[in-house]
This record gives C-alpha cells, sequence and structure tokens, in this order.
C-alpha cells in the first residue's frame, strides 16, 4: 500500500479537511495510552513538496503530539490527488455516530469544488444523492450560523430545516447569537413550525398591503403627419413674384 517511515511531527501537515472540532480531538486518555504503548496504528500521509500531508489518522497525531512525541510512524503513499486525499479523510469518519455535521458538509463542498458531482459522492460515501444534496445546501447558510453549527455540533435535522429557510435565516436579525442560541433550544417541529409562521405573516402582510398609485405619466403632444406639417408649411409661404401691382399714390392738386 505504501512505505513504512518514522516522520517528525513538525514535518506533518494537517488534513485537507478535518472532521473533528478541537475539543473533539483532545483525549488525554489516547494521550497517556501514547505515552505508554506509543501509537499502535500508523498515520497515513502523502508527500507535498519536502513535508507530508496527513490523510487519515489526524485524531491520532494531535494527541501524539500532545504527549510529547517527536516522530510518529507513517505509511507514506505517493501521488496521491488532493480529491482522493479529501475522500480518504472523509471515509475515515463517515460512519462515526459522532460525527459533526457541519464539517461533514463542508468537506463534501470541498469535494464538489475538485469537480466531482452529486451523483459520484453519494456513490464513493455510499450515501444518497438526496443526503448530499443537503449537506450542499448548508454551505448556503450565513457563516456566523455555520460557525455556532459547528462548533455546537448542531444535528443533520435542525440544519436541514435552516437551509429550506435560508432566504429567512441570512437575514442579520435572524443570525444573531441570542437567536441562535434560541433554535437550539427548539425541538425540530417546532423550528420548522417557526419559519412557517413567518412566511405565512410575511405572505398575509404582501397581500393586504394597499398597491402604491401609478406615477402620473406625462405624455408630449403628437406631432401631425408629416404631409401635413408641409402643407402648412407652404401655407404660410408667399410667392412675391405673383403679387398684384401696390396701388399708385394719387395726388390731389388743390386749387390756389
Amino acid at each position: 500500500m505504501g512505505e513504512y517511515r518514522w516522520i517528525s511531527v513538525d514535518d506533518l501537515l494537517p488534513p485537507y479537511v478535518i472532521l473533528r472540532t478541537r475539543k473533539e480531538l483532545i483525549d488525554p486518555m489516547l494521550q497517556e495510552s501514547i505515552r505508554k504503548h506509543g501509537i499502535l496504528q500508523p498515520i497515513v500521509v502523502t508527500p507535498e513538496g519536502d513535508k507530508y500531508r496527513i490523510v487519515a489518522g489526524y485524531r491520532r497525531f494531535y494527541n501524539a503530539r500532545e504527549a510529547g512525541l517527536e516522530k510518529v510512524p507513517c505509511i507514506v503513499i505517493e501521488k496521491l490527488s488532493r480529491e482522493k486525499a479529501i475522500l480518504l479523510s472523509i471515509i475515515e469518519n463517515i460512519q462515526r455516530k459522532d460525527l459533526n455535521v457541519m464539517l461533514l458538509a463542508e468537506a463534501v463542498h470541498k469535494l464538489h469544488e475538485e469537480g466531482l458531482d452529486v451523483a459520484e459522492i453519494a456513490e464513493l460515501l455510499s450515501r444518497s444523492d438526496r443526503y448530499v444534496y443537503m449537506l450542499l445546501s448548508f454551505m448556503k447558510l450565513p457563516e456566523p450560523v455555520r460557525n455556532f453549527a459547528r462548533d455546537r455540533n448542531w444535528e443533520f435535522e435542525r440544519l436541514r430545516i435552516l437551509a429550506q429557510n435560508a432566504d429567512i435565516v441570512n437575514e442579520p436579525e435572524y443570525y444573531d447569537v441570542r437567536k441562535l442560541m434560541w433554535y437550539e433550544t427548539l425541538p425540530a417541529k417546532a423550528l420548522a413550525d417557526y419559519f412557517k409562521t413567518i412566511r405565512s405573516v410575511r405572505e398575509q402582510l404582501r397581500q393586504t398591503k394597499p398597491a402604491p398609485p401609478p406615477k402620473p405619466q406625462t405624455q408630449k403632444p403628437k406631432e401631425p403627419p408629416k404631409e401635413v406639417r408641409q402643407e402648412s408649411t407652404q401655407e404660410g409661404k408667399q410667392d412675391v413674384t405673383n403679387l398684384p401691382p401696390a396701388p399708385q399714390r394719387v395726388e390731389k392738386t388743390l386749387p390756389e
């Protein structure tokens, strides 16, 4: 599969996608086990420049570094594409029950950006097309919502409802921290009903709002047809050559 090698922790880069929050990565019990027994399962890496990109086993690497190890055992896979590296990182975590859904959505989005279509991603992850479409739709949510959902590990259904109402959720008043904390307290059905109510109220307001009066239109007077304009112009002209002779002035001679 690849070459077994011990590599310095300083030469290892984090994976393209990390499907755990920092809080989820920290495991004091695993650190203690690593101090006593070392890493039992090697970390999968691929060369990148003069360093190595972690493909699988980032949690083991993270806790080994925290435990003070300077080198860790690795399996080096040559010429692994970015697309394949992202895919392997997802596959390593996809079966976890505590998998962070928002992190998974971000990872699937990166795969999609690498050129894989929805059907290909669904087949590779053994999931339905609809499931992949929903994961990608979570990326339409505003960044504060995505960050909050990632940090709090919101479940799929809650994110699905928010994504279906992304046009409302993207309005600033609907994603401030207090609103997000309130969303978290609601059961999924109550959250869905909340957005239905907003839509219903907005529709009623739209129907009852009087239409604005039409703007007065100023129309320019229509010009007469070209023929009429020409005739009136001709009528206004006089042919001085055909005028009758001017009356002669008659001077009357008065008797002296």
